[in-house]
């Protein structure tokens, strides 16, 4: 594969039905491997289902987190998904809305550092971040804070459970295949959750993953709090 009619041939349906086997997998460890994940064909590759699939892998997250040009496609993502967001006023009563309305209006030069924070477990990241030049104090101890409970967000996602990592990703897709989401006592559970325990969620869902997808679960919850709040309003009038 190290030759350039190996890397061509990596171009065809067969290179890369190859590259979804143990051998190319192994392959994508070796120093020809990553020397050709940072080529053009490559990132045409990461595209496809097969490099999505590889990318979820051990050895692909580990990569993930150790190449600039996937860090910089996630940041360009991100800020494309967090611009399409729009917060409704009445939702900016909420801690998690509010915490993704800060993000998307923090400085240029804030975002990135930002971004990192909750995207790496590697604490280097936080410790370089201390040593960024800042224009002035009050930013200065703006990022610091945010530095330290990014850490200590991670601190705490590191002890999650299988379980509940599912359930991080999950909840609004099981609720809203639920038979009738305006059932009183489902209805009550769901509102209980959204009030109380939702910025714990953010927390925990975007150190597991990342903001796009929570982004992406909080449209899905949106819905379904407006279809069975009126449930829930209901049972809390009839029990005065």
């Amino acid at each position: 594969r190290q030759t350039l009619e190996g890397r061509e041939w990596l171009r065809t349906q067969g290179g890369q039905e190859w590259l979804r086997t143990t051998d190319g997998r192994e392959w994508l460890q070796t120093p020809g491997g990553k020397d050709w994940l940072q080529t053009h064909v490559a990132r045409d590759w990461l595209q496809t289902l097969g490099g999505r699939d590889w990318l979820q892998t051990p050895q692909g997250q580990t990569w993930r987190l150790t190449t600039l040009w996937v860090t910089m496609e996630e940041y360009s993502s991100t800020l494309e998904a967090t611009g399409d967001f729009i917060i409704v006023p009445d939702s900016l009563l909420q801690p998690t809305f509010q915490v993704i309305q800060q993000f998307k209006n923090l400085p240029d030069f804030l975002l990135f550092p930002a971004f990192l924070a909750l995207r790496h477990q590697d604490h280097s990241t936080f410790a370089s971040t201390y040593n960024r030049p800042l224009p002035d104090v009050e930013t200065i101890h703006a990022m610091v804070a945010f530095i330290d409970f990014a850490s200590q967000a991670w601190e705490r996602s590191r002890s999650t459970s299988d379980a509940l990592k599912y359930a991080c990703q999950n909840w609004a897709l099981h609720l809203s295949r639920a038979p009738n989401l305006q059932d009183k006592r489902l209805a009550c559970i769901l509102e209980s959750f959204w009030n109380r325990n939702l910025l714990s969620w953010l927390e925990r869902q975007w150190c597991l993953k990342d903001l796009r997808s929570c982004l992406t679960i909080l449209r899905e919850g949106e819905k379904l709090v407006q279809v069975s709040s009126s449930s829930c309003k209901v049972t809390s009038i009839t029990s005065l």
